[in-house]
């Protein structure tokens, strides 16, 4: 029995020996593939040097906007399960998967925070990007009680705005611009970025789709340029484009001058270090395809710099790109040269307006507005690489650049801005990773832009500005889209989608409804001008509610006669003009004639009255018919000696439209 337990206990020493080795070449595996840039690869041996069971995923990819960064040396008096963690959250962090990173980060926190001080900065990092705004605020002030390094005190406190403004542009909403992300014959597996079209209707892009290497039996995951045909607001299945020559490794971020047969693009190789080296190139279209692709000529490719991220002005004069050479504000700073035959001459740098003292990079001029667009992580944003735009020409200046907000802007990063619209906002599409744990996708981006119309109203009569009054946009087919009231001085400022044919129509109670006209014009803010409104006769005189006429009728007669059609329609405009107003209509006769006559006579008469103004579009249940015939008369239609008087029988012949209600 002793002998058996010795036995059992021997064997269980030597598996415990075996699985360390296993996690300790875990280990030195995982530090190999981190030395070399390759933070995926070494993310799963460090992942499965902690567990000791993890299954490797052998496949990979190498985002284009991963950097090199050395690794901090190991902290005195942390436990090697520490280190592992933190190596762990380093990789995850690097690779720009803040889900797995924010994890391992907690841990390291939780266990030793002084071991690795700026981990606080990274773990609020991920919180940011991970939509925990409060939460980052806290480690972030936590952080700089620390004491940082100048360097990580300015990151941390420009990360310390990041968050604010996040929680401002969220509270504001996304407004009338919608984000979309594009169909999955452009998004597939990997990274899906940098679009730009090389003619009306084919896009191009970069993307990483795992390939199979026939060495190492596992797929390869190279940025590469895919084109893809658009039909009716949808994408085909993309296509690779080949391009011959010796670019390097990795392909991408391509664009062309404005008759579509040349290409610049970036070309890219990352050394046995990690560090990678760009440089652009081109590429001429021919009949059987595109040329081999050859550095670009000019002042574009410096030695001892990188150059990446080339983009053709839509008139085929300026060349931009990204640059770290010499003269640049910070890191990777915007440059642009001018274009001749399509070689690039002298670059000149764009200036502190648009460069920052960390990355600038992506840019798209869009000439419509005077607009450059391009990618920051050196200003106030949402955090990574926000979208921003500064307006001004080349040779010019620029002005200060402005942050294009959410939804255009994420908590993740957003870049490569495209656009081909009229307007900055309208049929473009970015490059982001929102949604995604490792990858920038490709997502179109269109806001609903408005047009203004401005104008006043009068009074036709007096001239005078007329408040209040009803100012209706409608479609052509009638359906209403805005509405405002005039002022005091009687102007309005109405705002509808742009793009329109829009009617305007003022209306306003005892002024007769008045259409401004069609509008088709397409600029952003259209001036109507003074239009005048005409005053509906008031009937009633202001504030009575009794008004006495002579209706024509003819004689023995029960129809409204002609010569009294003008007062009743003016009655029945004021009418429709007044929907509250309900009216008692009598009719009245002289002496001459039977009582019963006299009575039926005048009911009938008022009784027309009625149907006329109700043919004139007056609801019938405002209106009361009152025959009184001549029991009420005004004047006496005899004098004393009993001779008649017929103005006095004329005065008694009448209807009076009294206001009820």
């Amino acid at each position: 029995m002793i002998k058996h337990i010795i036995i059992i206990s021997g064997l269980a020493v030597s598996l415990a020996a075996a699985e360390a080795q296993y996690v300790k070449n875990y280990k030195r595996a995982a530090d190999k593939f981190y030395k070399q840039g390759d933070y995926y690869s070494a993310a799963q041996y460090y992942e499965r040097s902690l567990s000791g069971n993890k299954v490797v995923d052998g496949g990979g990819y190498e985002p284009y906007q991963v950097e090199k960064k050395s690794a901090g040396a190991a902290a005195k008096g942390a436990s090697p399960k520490v280190e592992l963690l933190y190596s762990l959250a380093d990789c995850y962090f690097k690779l720009q998967d803040y889900s797995h990173a924010e994890t391992y980060y907690k841990e390291v926190i939780g266990m030793n925070a002084a071991a690795h001080p700026n981990a606080l900065y990274e773990y609020a990092i991920c919180l940011r990007a991970n939509g925990k705004y409060n939460l980052a605020q806290q480690q972030l002030e936590k952080f700089l009680k620390t004491k940082p390094a100048a360097g990580y005190k300015a990151k941390a406190t420009q990360e310390l705005a990041n968050c604010n403004f996040i929680q401002q542009q969220l509270q504001q909403g996304a407004g009338n611009v919608a984000v979309e992300k594009l169909n999955n014959q452009v998004n597939k597996e990997g990274a899906s970025y940098a679009a730009a079209w090389m003619n009306t209707s084919t896009l191009v892009f970069t993307a990483t789709r795992g390939e199979m290497d026939g060495r190492s039996n596992s797929k390869e995951y190279n940025n590469a340029l895919y084109t893809t045909a658009q039909n009716g607001g949808t994408f085909a299945e993309a296509q690779k484009l080949p391009i011959g020559g010796s670019t390097g490794t990795h392909q991408g971020v391509a664009t062309f001058t404005p008759d579509g047969k040349k290409m610049f693009f970036t070309g890219w190789n990352t050394l046995a270090d990690g560090k990678k080296t760009f440089a652009i190139y081109s590429s001429e279209q021919t009949a059987n395809g595109w040329s081999p692709a050859v550095l670009a000529e000019g002042f574009v490719n410096m030695e001892g710099a990188d150059a990446r991220q080339p983009h053709v002005t839509a008139d085929g004069k300026y060349l931009l790109f990204s640059s770290n050479r010499a003269g640049s504000q910070g890191g990777f700073d915007i440059w642009y040269a001018p274009l001749h035959n399509g070689k690039p001459g002298k670059a000149m740098n764009m200036g502190a307006n648009v460069n920052s003292k960390d990355d600038d990079g992506a840019p798209f001029y869009f000439a419509a507005a005077n607009t450059l667009v391009f990618a920051s992580k050196g200003r106030v944003g949402m955090g990574g690489f926000d979208l921003f735009a500064a307006t001004g020409s080349f040779g010019g200046s620029f002005t200060e650049a402005v942050n294009l907000g959410y939804p255009v802007n994420s908590v993740k990063n957003d870049s490569y801005f495209v656009n081909r619209g009229k307007h900055l906002l309208e049929d473009a599409i970015i490059s982001s990773d929102r949604g995604s744990l490792c990858c920038l996708e490709l997502f179109a981006v269109h806001k609903s832009y408005n047009q203004y119309f401005a104008g006043q109203i009068i009074d036709c009569e007096s001239k005078i500005p007329v408040a209040g009054v009803t100012i209706t946009a409608t479609t052509a087919n009638g359906q209403a889209i805005a509405q405002q009231n005039t002022n005091a001085e009687g102007f309005y400022m109405l705002e509808t989608e742009a793009g329109k044919e829009v009617k305007l129509i003022a209306v306003k109670e005892t002024y007769k409804n008045e259409t401004l006209g069609a509008v088709t014009a397409s600029a952003d803010t259209i001036n109507v001008g003074q239009n005048c409104l005409t005053k509906i006769p008031d009937p009633f005189r202001g504030k009575e509610t009794l008004v006495t006429r002579d209706i024509g009728f003819g004689y023995n007669e029960k129809e409204v006669a002609p010569e009294s059609y003008g007062y009743m329609n003016e009655m029945a405009v004021y009418l429709k003009a007044n929907p509250n107003v309900r009216l008692e209509i009598s009719a009245h006769t002289d002496g001459i004639g039977s009582v019963s006559y006299n009575q039926q006579l005048s009911q009938a008469r008022a009784d027309a009255c009625v149907a006329f103004l109700v043919n004139a579009g007056v609801d019938a249940s405002r209106l009361i018919a009152k025959g009184y015939g001549a029991t009420r008369p005004l004047e006496k239609e005899k004098d004393k000696k009993g001779r008649d008087i017929p103005a006095a029988r004329e005065k008694n012949r009448r209807v009076e439209f009294r206001i009820v209600k």
